[in-house]
């Protein structure tokens, strides 16, 4: 699990850090440059001690909220866009894949993104603004795999069976269009969900998945 911003925000906390992208670049930019030195020297290490046993590298920076960006794209490429290349070089150079994690309506994002090389994009908050999965689906299905989806603010925890049966059968149609799709909860299943919506979840994508290849 490779990160940096969220790391400056574990520091700093986050309206400090929010801050620090207007008010301290000289403070957060050589913050930044430790981190990532820091966390490049252990992803070179794990993926050389772990040669050939490992499918993806999981990267992690929140970049969203539910209504926008955290972030102006101009200070996303300024600060992490470089930093993120690097990492998918040196993830894929080992034989690796990427599976990059922002919550979020991250929609204007991706392209810069999947342009840095990632490989998989999880969660899908499809609930969130600009994030319709057919939207999602028709702008990038053929240069990402979609990781997630199923929504579990509301339809996982508080749901019927039959809620969340319908809900994953959606992700399926749409975001598991033609394939590129790996079906789960969009984030963790929280504490309190009721078994039999995690098992609804698990027997429809074993009952429609493959309809969907």
């Amino acid at each position: 699990l490779i990160f940096v911003f969220k790391i400056c925000c574990q520091l700093r906390g986050l309206e400090n850090a929010m801050m620090d992208l207007i008010d301290a670049p000289d403070f957060l930019e050589p913050a930044l440059d430790r981190i990532q030195q820091i966390q490049t020297t252990i992803l070179d290490r794990l993926l050389r001690e772990a040669a050939g046993l490992l499918d993806l590298v999981f990267i992690s920076d929140d970049m969203a909220s539910q209504e926008g960006m955290l972030i102006s794209l101009p200070t996303w490429r300024r600060l992490f866009d470089a930093r993120l290349r690097h990492w998918c070089d040196l993830v894929h150079r080992h034989g690796t894949k990427v599976l990059y994690h922002t919550d979020g309506a991250a929609f204007d994002l991706v392209p810069s993104l999947l342009d840095a090389g990632i490989d998989v994009l999880n969660p899908i908050q499809h609930v969130c603004k600009g994030m319709d999965r057919s939207r999602l689906k028709d702008a990038f299905g053929d240069r990402v795999i979609f990781h997630g989806g199923v929504e579990n603010q509301s339809i996982i925890p508080f749901g019927t069976p039959d809620d969340v049966r319908e809900e994953v059968k959606r992700c399926l149609e749409t975001l598991g269009r033609n394939g590129g799709y790996i079906c789960s909860s969009c984030h963790f299943v929280q504490a309190g969900t009721p078994l039999d919506n995690v098992f609804a979840l698990i027997e429809t994508v074993h009952q429609h998945g493959a309809r969907v290849l």
